[in-house]
C-alpha cells in the first residue's frame, strides 16, 4: 500500500476545517501554477467564469468558464485530464467510483464529499476549481471569479492578490530508525512540522550505481505525542547490495517540502548462508554410537553448526554438540540401544541462526526405510503454484517440501516444516513470496512412523506466472574503435539467472548536452541482444550519442534503464598525396604520383600556388588517376602544387607541404 493512501485517511479529516479559513474565492499556490478555488457550490445549474489580471492593473483576461460535468465518463475523463498537469494524487481505484458519483450527484457542495472532496484536482473535475499554468514566477496576480445562471443577475468576487514565486512548504521528515532482514529493509522517519502533510513519496538507488527513483513500498504511519510516524518496508532488495534513501514530503496542493537526508544501508544481513544437505544417520555398534553425516556449504560467514536431539520428534530438544564449519559428521555416544533418537542441525552464521534442518532419526537397530512421494505435479495460477502428490506407503506420517530455482543452480532447498497428515492425495500451496525466478523445480520426501526421512521424489518443473524485478545492467562502456562504437556491460545475468537478454538504446545530444531525439532500440536481432556487447556501426562522426540498456526476461520483466554512457564520435580525414613530382615541360607543368592506398577516397583536388597569387583550384580528378598536365602553369615565375584527397563522405584532407615547379 502507498503511503499517500495511509496518510489520506488519517488526515483527510481536518479538510472541512482547513479549508474553511479560507473565504471563497482565493488563490493559492501549487508546484507549477496557482490554484483558483471559486467557490463551495458545484456549479450543476450555472457557471464560474475565471478571469486573472496583473496586480496593479484592470485588464482582465478570460482564462477558463467552468460547469460540472454530468455524464459518469465525462467527469472521470476530466479527473483524468486535470491529474496529468499535478499527479500527486492517485486515480481512484475502479471499485470506488460509483461511490464517488453517488456522493456527488446527491449534494451540491464540494465539501460535503467526503474525503475527495477536499483534493484539488477533484475541486478541478467538479468545476469549482482552476489551476492558473500560464504564469511567471516573480509576477503578482489577482483573480475575478462570476457566477453566471441564467435568468439571474451575474455576480462578482475578488481574489486576494498573490505572488508566484519558489515555494516550499514548512515540511520536515527525519530518519530515526534502519533495519535489515533478509530480503527487506525497514525504515522509520517522523515529522515534527507535519500541519498540511498530505504525501510523502520515498526515493532509492543502488550506490554509485543507478540514479534515485521513487518507489512504492509497504507503509504505515501512527502518532507519537506531536509526531506523525511514517513506517516503510521496501521488500524489492538484494542481498550484498548497498542502498540509498531519501524522503520528500508534499502538502495538498503538490508543493515538495524538505526533503530528509540521504541514508546509505549496506543489505548484507542473510541467515541463510548456508544450509544442510545429505543428512542422514548410522549406527556405529562397535562404539555403541550413533554417526550423524551432512553436507554443507561454506560460506565465508559460517561461524558453527549446532546438533540437536530428542526421545519425542515434536517436543524436548536440547542442543547435545556444535562442531566447526569444516566438519561434517558428528558420534553421539550418548545412546541406548533399541530407542529411537531424533536429530535436527542448527547452521550459527554472523547474522543469527538458519531454521532447524530436516529432522532425521538415529537408532541401534533396524529401521523400515521410507519411500518417495508418489506421481508429484505442480500447476501456477495467479501467482501461486499448486503441488499435488499421492501417499507412497500405508506408514508415511509427513512430508517435506523443497524447492530450487534458477538463481540456485538446480539446487533444492527445503521451504517447509514438516507437513503432518494422513490423506492419500496431498495438496500444497507455495505462495512464491520473494521468489525471483522464471523457472522452479520442485521435489518432496516422505516421513514414516519409524521417522525415516525418504529419498527425493521426482523432479518437477514450471514456470511461475509472477512478474520479476530484475537486476540492473552496470558499467557500460563506449569506445569508438575503427568506424564504430564498441558499448559494453556488466553480464549481470551471470548472477541473476531470469535475464535472458539485454535491450540497448540510443540518442542523439546536442552541443550542449541535452537530448535531441529520443531513445531508439539498436540492438533489435536476436543474436545481438543476448550478449553484454554490440557493436554499434551506424554512429556518424562529429554526433554525440548517449547510450543506456536494460535487462529482460520472459513476459514484460523488464529493469529499469542504465545509467547513460556518453560519446563524441570524432571526424576522421584523409591524408593528403605526399609522392607527387612535379617537372616542366613545353606544354606546361606535368605531375606525378603514387595512387593512394587509403579507402573510401573518391578523387584528387589538385592546388597551384604562385608567388604572385594564392592558392587555387585546378582541377579535381578520380582517385585512379596517377598523373596530370597543367596547360595554364604560368610561364616566368615559380609554381607549387599540392594535390588533397577527398573520400566518400566529402571529407578533404588538409595540404601539409607543396612541390615547387621551376620557372
Amino acid at each position: 500500500m502507498k503511503i499517500s493512501f495511509l496518510i489520506l485517511l488519517a488526515i483527510l479529516l481536518s479538510f472541512d476545517i482547513s479549508f474553511a479559513q479560507f473565504d471563497y474565492p482565493y488563490a493559492v499556490q501549487g508546484p507549477e501554477g496557482i490554484y483558483i478555488m471559486c467557490g463551495n457550490k458545484i456549479p450543476k445549474d450555472f457557471v464560474y467564469e475565471v478571469f486573472r489580471s496583473d496586480e496593479g492593473k484592470d485588464e482582465w483576461i478570460l482564462l477558463k468558464v467552468l460547469s460540472f460535468k454530468q455524464n459518469y465518463d465525462a467527469f472521470y475523463q476530466e479527473l483524468v485530464n486535470v491529474n496529468s498537469h499535478n499527479n500527486i494524487y492517485e486515480l481512484p481505484d475502479e471499485r470506488f467510483k460509483p461511490n464517488i458519483w453517488d456522493f456527488i450527484i446527491k449534494t451540491n457542495d464540494v465539501d460535503s464529499v467526503p474525503l475527495y472532496g477536499g483534493l484539488p484536482m477533484y475541486r478541478e473535475a467538479l468545476g469549482t476549481a482552476f489551476y492558473d499554468m500560464d504564469v511567471k514566477k516573480g509576477n503578482s496576480y489577482k483573480y475575478k471569479i462570476v457566477i453566471s445562471k441564467t435568468n439571474s443577475p451575474d455576480k462578482e468576487s475578488l481574489t486576494k492578490p498573490i505572488k508566484f514565486s519558489t515555494f516550499i512548504p514548512n515540511l520536515k521528515l527525519k530518519s530515526f530508525y534502519q533495519n535489515v532482514e533478509e530480503n527487506r529493509i525497514y525504515l522509520r522517519y517522523y515529522a515534527s512540522e507535519h500541519i498540511g502533510l498530505m504525501k510523502v513519496k520515498i526515493f532509492r538507488c543502488n550506490y554509485m550505481q543507478t540514479d534515485f527513483v521513487e518507489i512504492s513500498p509497504f507503509a504505515g504511519f501512527s502518532n507519537r505525542h506531536d509526531s506523525l510516524i511514517i513506517g516503510v518496508i521496501d521488500t524489492l532488495v538484494h542481498k550484498k547490495n548497498i542502498y540509498q534513501y531519501y524522503a520528500v514530503p508534499y502538502d495538498l496542493y503538490g508543493n515538495p517540502g524538505i526533503p530528509s537526508d540521504t541514508i546509505r544501508i549496506i543489505n548484507l544481513i542473510n541467515k541463510a548462508e548456508s544450509y544442510i544437505k545429505a543428512l542422514h544417520t548410522e549406527s556405529i555398534d562397535s562404539l555403541n554410537s550413533i554417526r550423524i553425516r551432512w553436507k554443507c556449504d561454506v560460506p565465508e560467514f559460517l561461524r558453527t553448526i549446532d546438533i540437536y536431539k530428542s526421545e519425542n520428534y515434536d517436543k524436548g530438544y536440547r542442543r547435545v554438540g556444535s562442531v566447526s564449519p569444516g566438519d561434517t559428521q558428528y558420534v553421539d555416544n550418548q545412546v541406548n540401544p533399541i530407542v529411537t533418537y531424533f536429530y535436527y542441525l542448527i547452521i550459527n552464521n554472523a547474522y543469527g541462526q538458519s531454521i532447524p534442518s530436516s529432522r532425521i532419526t538415529g537408532m541401534l537397530g533396524p529401521v523400515r526405510k521410507a519411500e518417495a512421494p508418489m506421481e508429484l505435479e505442480a500447476e501456477s495460477k495467479n501467482g501461486v503454484v499448486k503441488l499435488k502428490w499421492r501417499k507412497p506407503t500405508a506408514d508415511t506420517r509427513g512430508y517435506y517440501v523443497f524447492r530450487s530455482d534458477m538463481n540456485q543452480n538446480d539446487t533444492l532447498t527445503q521451504i517447509t516444516d514438516i507437513i503432518i497428515t494422513d490423506s492419500l492425495n496431498v495438496e500444497y500451496k507455495d505462495s512464491l513470496k520473494n521468489v525471483r525466478s522464471i523457472s522452479l523445480a520442485y521435489a518432496v520426501k516422505s516421513v514414516n512412523t519409524s521417522y525415516d526421512i525418504s529419498p527425493l521424489s521426482e523432479l518437477v518443473y514450471i514456470s511461475p506466472e509472477i512478474k520479476i524485478t530484475l537486476e540492473n545492467p552496470i558499467n557500460l562502456r563506449a569506445k569508438y574503435n575503427f568506424g564504430s562504437i564498441l558499448l559494453t556491460w556488466t553480464d549481470v545475468a551471470e548472477w541473476d539467472k531470469n535475464i535472458i537478454g539485454y535491450n540497448l538504446y540510443r540518442k542523439i545530444l546536442k552541443a550542449d548536452g541535452t537530448d535531441s531525439t529520443a531513445f531508439i532500440r539498436i540492438n533489435g536481432k536476436a543474436e545481438d541482444n543476448s550478449m553484454n556487447y554490440y557493436d554499434d556501426s551506424t554512429a556518424e562522426e562529429g554526433v554525440t550519442y548517449l547510450y543506456s540498456v536494460e535487462s529482460f526476461s520472459v513476459g514484460e520483466s523488464k529493469s529499469s534503464l542504465s545509467a547513460p554512457a556518453v560519446i563524441e564520435v570524432p571526424v576522421f580525414r584523409p591524408v593528403s598525396i605526399s609522392s607527387l613530382n612535379v617537372a616542366r615541360i613545353n606544354d606546361g607543368a606535368m605531375l606525378k604520383w603514387n595512387r593512394t592506398m587509403q579507402e573510401n577516397i573518391k578523387e584528387y583536388r589538385i592546388y597551384r600556388l604562385t608567388q604572385t597569387k594564392d592558392a587555387i583550384l585546378v582541377a579535381t580528378i578520380p582517385f585512379e588517376t596517377e598523373s596530370y598536365l597543367d596547360k595554364n602553369a604560368p610561364i616566368g615565375e615559380s609554381c607549387f602544387y599540392a594535390i588533397t584527397c577527398v573520400n566518400n563522405k566529402n571529407k578533404e584532407s588538409k595540404i601539409d607541404d607543396w612541390v615547387g615547379a621551376e620557372k
